[in-house]
C-alpha cells in the first residue's frame, strides 16, 4: 500500500511539474504578481458569448439587407440597353482577371483579407467561358454597380466586415474590396475555372429550402421500362436537392404508404437517402384504384404546404 502511495505521489508531482513548465506559471508570477486564478461562471460566460454572437449576426444582416435593398431598387428602375443601340463606354468596372496587368501598384496588404486589396473600388470577375461584351453581361455590370457605394458604406460603418459580394445569374460576380491579382484556387491554377454560380453559397441562396413529397405509382400498370425510368427520375430529382432541403416518398395503390418503414412520415435530408430500400419497396403490385394518391395530397399539400411531384 505504501509503495502504491509513493508511486501516486510521484506521478502527481511529475504532472504538476509538466503543467508548470508548459504554462510558465513561474514566469507569470515573477513578471506580474497580480496574476490570480478566478472562478468563471459558465452560465454568465455563455450568456455573454451569445449576446456577442447575436450582435455580430445582426450587424452582418443589416449590411446584407443594405446591399439587397439597393440592388432591388436599382433593378426595378433600370432601363435595359441593347448592345446594338447603346454605347457601353461609360460602364466602368475592374476586371480582376486582368487587373494585375493594368495596376502596377499591387494594392495594399490587408491582414483581415490576407491579400493585397484595393479599397477604392469593387472588383468584377467573370467565368472564363463568359464573353464580357454580351449585352446581358454589360448591363449586369452597369446596374449592379450601385452596390459599390453600399459596399464602401458598410465597410466604413463596420470595419470588421470581410468580403462583400454579389453574383448574377449570367455568371459575373461583383465583390469588395477589389484585388490586384485574382488567385485561381488549386488544382485549377493557372487556369481560372472559378464560377460563382457553382459555389455552394450561390446555389443555396438561389434555391430556397423546401420540403418535398414525391408520390409514385406502385400499381401493376407501372413495370418494366416505365418503372426503371421512374426510379431514375426520382434519383435525379433527389440529387438536385440541397443540404437544407427535406423530402420523403409515398407510394400509392389502393392506399398510400411511405416507402421507408424506418423514416415513415418524417422528412429526411438527401444525405440520409437509401436508394436500395427505395428500389426494393417499388416492386409493382396489382393495378387498382389510383385515387389513393389523394391521401398523400390532402395530408401534405393541405396540412404541411409541401410541394407534390
Amino acid at each position: 500500500m505504501y509503495q502504491l502511495n509513493d508511486i501516486a505521489n510521484s506521478l502527481q508531482r511529475s504532472l504538476f511539474g509538466i503543467h508548470d513548465d508548459l504554462a510558465s506559471m513561474d514566469l507569470l508570477t515573477q513578471r506580474d504578481g497580480r496574476v490570480v486564478v478566478e472562478d468563471i461562471n459558465p452560465e454568465i460566460m455563455v450568456e455573454s458569448l451569445a449576446k456577442e454572437i447575436e450582435t455580430l449576426f445582426a450587424e452582418r444582416k443589416e449590411a446584407l439587407m443594405n446591399i439587397v435593398n439597393a440592388l432591388e431598387e436599382e433593378s426595378k428602375g433600370y432601363k435595359w440597353h441593347d448592345e446594338w443601340s447603346y454605347d457601353f463606354s461609360d460602364v466602368f468596372y475592374m476586371n480582376v482577371t486582368t487587373a494585375n496587368k493594368i495596376h502596377k501598384d499591387g494594392g495594399e496588404m490587408d491582414d483581415l483579407f490576407g491579400v493585397p486589396v484595393n479599397k477604392t473600388v469593387a472588383g468584377v470577375h467573370t467565368p472564363i467561358e463568359v464573353y464580357e461584351g454580351y449585352a446581358e453581361i454589360v448591363n449586369g455590370f452597369k446596374w449592379s454597380s450601385v452596390a459599390d457605394k453600399v459596399f464602401k458604406k458598410n465597410k466604413e460603418e463596420n470595419p470588421s466586415l470581410s468580403w462583400q459580394y454579389f453574383a448574377g445569374p449570367e455568371g459575373y460576380m461583383r465583390f469588395y474590396p477589389s484585388v490586384s491579382k485574382w488567385y485561381a484556387p488549386p488544382p485549377y491554377a493557372p487556369v481560372d475555372l472559378y464560377d460563382a454560380r457553382m459555389r455552394p453559397w450561390y446555389i443555396i441562396a438561389a434555391s430556397s429550402p423546401k420540403d418535398v413529397i414525391i408520390l409514385v405509382d406502385r400499381s401493376g400498370s407501372v413495370h418494366g421500362q416505365t418503372l426503371t425510368i421512374m426510379k431514375f427520375a426520382i434519383d435525379t430529382l433527389i440529387d438536385s436537392l440541397g443540404e437544407n432541403d427535406y423530402f420523403n416518398i409515398a407510394a400509392f395503390n389502393e392506399t398510400t404508404s411511405w416507402v421507408s418503414a424506418i423514416v415513415h412520415e418524417n422528412l429526411i435530408s438527401p444525405e440520409q437517402w437509401d436508394c436500395r430500400e427505395f428500389n426494393t419497396s417499388l416492386i409493382p403490385s396489382t393495378d387498382v384504384n389510383k385515387k389513393a394518391m389523394k391521401s398523400g395530397y390532402s395530408t401534405y399539400y393541405c396540412e404541411r404546404n409541401c410541394k407534390l411531384l
